[in-house]
């Protein structure tokens, strides 16, 4: 019987596909530093800039392989490209500029919105999503 592939908690390591290589390093880097969620254009241009050797496609094979090992978020928003922000533990609202169209994080303790279930219904998983214009579009 085949164990499962080994991975460590950076995403690094063990089985098919599982070595550490540097164009996912500064991809799983990007992500982490990066405090927002980022499309794949943002993620591609932020690696590149600092390893030019990142393509498109190395760019989708290691999201893909971030996202097989639950190291990712995907936050999908209607009309909008999929982002992607590296696993966080803290509860947390996304803001989209509707001028440069930027996704940022926002601490929930800053968000309260309060939803009344109907009878029967046990609430989840939250998303909050919410729109406007960022500190930069407002100058």
């Amino acid at each position: 019987m085949a164990s499962a592939p080994k991975t460590t908690e950076d995403g690094q390591g063990g089985g098919s596909g599982g070595r550490k290589t540097q164009q996912r390093d500064v991809i799983r880097r990007v992500l982490e530093d990066a405090g927002r969620p980022l499309a794949v254009g943002e993620i591609l241009e932020a690696s590149g800039a600092v390893l030019p050797s990142v393509g498109q496609a190395t760019v989708y094979r290691t999201i893909r392989y971030f996202d097989e090992r639950g190291l990712l978020t995907p936050i999908e928003l209607p009309g909008e490209p999929t982002r992607y922000e590296w696993k966080r533990s803290d509860a947390h609202a996304h803001f989209t500029c509707e001028v440069c169209g930027r996704t940022f994080c926002v601490d929930a303790e800053r968000v309260a919105v309060t939803v009344r279930l109907p009878a029967g219904f046990e609430a989840g998983e939250q998303q909050v999503f919410l729109r406007g214009c960022c500190p930069d579009c407002a100058e």
